[in-house]
């Protein structure tokens, strides 16, 4: 087996166990300090991590620039955003729903490259978009059944948990547009560019998320510390996540590893009935695999 295969199959089971355990702090803690677990223990990891790469590539530290730091900013910004939605997505619907909303990332990279970034796409990325916009359909509320496909949009504008949904697609989207643009802005090897820019992002995810936490609810971070166990799991899966992510596109094409890297929706599934208990109807695992077939499809484009 190619290194690549088994990293990227590493990489999504680790993701999928880390949106587990951040379900689970979720029903402890507010959202934002969930989202800041996924960050606080996986900051000395990261930097650890960047260290390493520059010594085994024998590179220099990175020159940063206004660029880097702007775009890594603001990707670092919608990430946290991302996160908070998703986890209160999570707090709405279950597990795998939850996932799959996340999920149209893709579809909303697509859509936003093709609106902003001068990247036009072909015709089975309209067709990919398209299953997408029926997967969440289907998996928005059911509306007045006699209102046909209006009434099912209409439940789909007015839906809390749709909101979330859609919200934490758009701004996983703007973070990984933004991530891409803070990592080429950096001219040195690809693979300590990338270890650079999570670095960076994870630092300033801390400090922003500390400083509000601080100002604002300081009881909720002593709560944090209180299930450290819990906290540290969910830093250390996602640097895990996030180290073969990094590793396996550096090997292989980025859209062979996303694409493979789906296989994370059925860990998910697997954690939904087995940990959680869910249970799901037949309208939305259609809505599930219509956005994961979705995703596929955009990713070859």
């Amino acid at each position: 087996m190619s290194a690549w295969i088994g990293l990227t199959l590493f990489a999504a089971l680790m993701q999928a166990a880390r949106t587990g355990m951040q379900k689970q702090l979720s029903t402890r803690t507010s959202a934002m300090t969930t989202t800041l677990a996924r960050y606080f223990y996986t900051l000395p990891l990261a930097w650890l991590y960047l260290s390493a790469v520059l010594h085994i590539r024998s590179v220099d530290f990175p020159q940063v620039q206004a660029t880097f730091l702007t775009f890594a900013a603001m990707s670092a910004v919608a990430q946290i955003l991302a996160t908070v939605f998703m986890v209160k997505l999570f707090q709405q619907r279950n597990f795998a729903v939850g996932i799959s909303y996340a999920k149209s990332e893709a579809i909303m990279v697509a859509l936003l490259g093709a609106l902003f970034f001068a990247e036009p796409l072909t015709l089975l990325g309209w067709l990919s978009v398209g299953a997408g916009a029926i997967g969440i359909l289907l998996l928005s509320p059911r509306g007045d059944a006699s209102g046909g496909m209006a009434s099912r949009i209409a439940a789909l504008l007015t839906s809390k948990s749709a909101a979330y949904g859609l919200a934490t697609g758009v701004c996983f989207a703007l973070s990984s547009l933004w991530l891409r643009q803070a990592s080429l802005s950096l001219e040195t090897d690809k693979v300590a560019s990338a270890a650079m820019t999570l670095a960076t992002m994870i630092s300033i995810q801390c400090v922003l998320i500390v400083s509000y936490q601080a100002a604002r609810t300081p009881a909720e971070l002593r709560h944090m510390f209180s299930h450290w166990p819990l906290v540290l799991g969910v830093g250390i899966t996602s640097m895990c996540g996030s180290i073969g992510w990094f590793t396996a596109m550096t090997l292989e094409n980025p859209a062979l590893v996303k694409t493979l890297g789906q296989v994370e929706f059925f860990f998910t599934l697997i954690i939904a009935l087995r940990i959680f208990k869910e249970s799901f109807s037949l309208r939305e695992y259609l809505g599930m695999a219509a956005i994961i077939v979705s995703v596929v499809g955009v990713l070859n484009v």
